[in-house]
């Protein structure tokens, strides 16, 4: 190679390096709450109404599904590394960072499981004659400490795989799940379609016992160790709240229930201002506290008790309820902030004692909503979906954005 190619060659990689480090520079001078780059999925399936993504942020890099069997993986600036395409019928559902560094990628359609490495190589996919049907993408997978990691099916099922992706057991519980989480000794799960329950099992597949108390139907749960907390709500009461038989000024028909690792009941507590339902609970081993949403029917009101069931504060003391704290979803940070989602477009991020930090919004009319994806806190970025929803053309779409922290 002549000394002048070489030289142009050179010249060209350090141009580009700065222009990266450039680049870096420029997002950390953006304020928090604010946009700094996004990506756009132009049509979705009805399903896959939100931007479906993870990130590494050892490895710099966001993982995010598009035109539904698509994944491409983007750096912190929001460049494409690489992009792989899944069988055009799969319909992802969920892409997690698995702790070695690889993805899962689990769809609705076969292949239902795939892991790819963080270079975007298939390492496992799961054949057509696989039995793994209907799993839930909502709270799944679940990893031990192991590796190993756990999925609930639509149908009622349990199912434990190795970190090879390998079947270890499945075990039927119910017509149906929506829930599970990881314990130090037992995995925990739960459905909330009638008679509504929750389950203890242990990591050989043994059920250690099992929870329900009606006319209570358990909406979400969350684990300390072996404690467990319950998002319940009486439907009886809240029926009668509906029918005017009672008056909802007094009644409180949602509650955290906290279980010991037996099941037993340890104390119950009422989540204020919640008259029409309750939803996700989250608990924060950071500041040891625990987040509930609660429905007052005109709005949701977020809930911070402390592991007595000692109620710290909640939204509806802090703020005048306005439209906009209608709840999606929300995740709490290692710091305790809480990001909560909402039905009008915004993402708003909350300190650990619930103060208000900053609000993000988009501009797009036909937005639908908000929804917190992932948090990179090593280079403080938050992951916010918007989902778009055309009614002239009843096209749908959705948004990706990067928000600086």
């Amino acid at each position: 190679m002549g000394r002048g190619k070489k030289f142009f060659i050179i010249s060209i990689g350090v141009l580009l390096t700065l222009c990266f480090i450039y680049r870096l520079e420029f997002y950390k001078s953006i304020p928090s709450g604010q946009m700094m780059w996004n990506v756009q999925d132009p049509e979705q399936d009805e399903q896959s109404i939100f931007p479906i993504a993870d990130v590494d942020p050892i490895r710099k890099t966001l993982y995010i599904a598009m035109d539904n069997n698509t994944i491409k993986a983007l750096n912190v600036s929001g460049k494409e590394k690489w992009n792989i395409q899944l069988n055009e019928q799969c319909l992802i559902k969920n892409i997690k960072v698995c702790p070695d560094g690889n993805v899962l990628i689990i769809s609705d359609n076969k292949p239902f499981l795939t892991k790819i490495n963080p270079d975007g190589q298939i390492l496992y996919q799961s054949s057509t004659e696989s039995n793994i049907n209907g799993i839930s993408a909502s709270d799944t997978p679940k990893f031990d400490e192991k590796g190993n990691f756990y999925l609930i099916s639509s149908g009622g099922d349990v199912i434990a795989f190795s970190k090879e992706c390998k079947v270890i057991w499945s075990k039927k519980l119910s017509k149906s799940l929506e829930f599970i989480e990881i314990g130090d000794t037992a995995i925990y799960v739960g459905t909330f379609m009638k008679p509504s329950k929750v389950w203890a099992i242990d990591y050989n597949g043994k059920i250690l016992w099992e929870y329900s108390k009606n006319p209570s139907v358990i909406m979400d749960l969350a684990v300390n160790n072996n404690e467990i907390y319950l998002s319940c709500m009486d439907s009886e009461l809240i029926q009668k709240i509906f029918d005017d038989q009672i008056d909802k000024e007094t009644a409180n028909p949602c509650n955290v229930v906290c279980l010991d690792d037996k099941g037993k009941e340890k104390w119950t507590s009422t989540i204020p201002g919640a008259k029409y339902g309750s939803d996700d609970i989250l608990y924060s081993s950071n500041n040891n506290s625990i987040y509930v949403i609660g429905f007052r029917g005109d709005c949701y009101n977020l809930c911070c008790f402390d592991t007595e069931g000692r109620l710290k504060w909640n939204t509806e003391n802090l703020y005048n309820i306005d439209p906009w704290w209608h709840n999606y979803s929300f995740i709490v940070d290692k710091q305790g902030n809480i990001y909560l989602g909402t039905f009008n477009n915004n993402l708003i991020k909350l300190d650990k004692n619930g103060n208000k930090c900053w609000m993000f919004t988009s501009i797009k009319k036909s937005a639908s909503g908000a929804l917190p994806i992932a948090i990179d806190e090593v280079h403080d970025i938050v992951f916010v979906g918007m989902a778009y929803y055309e009614k002239k053309t009843e096209k749908r779409s959705c948004e990706l954005f990067a928000v600086r922290n």
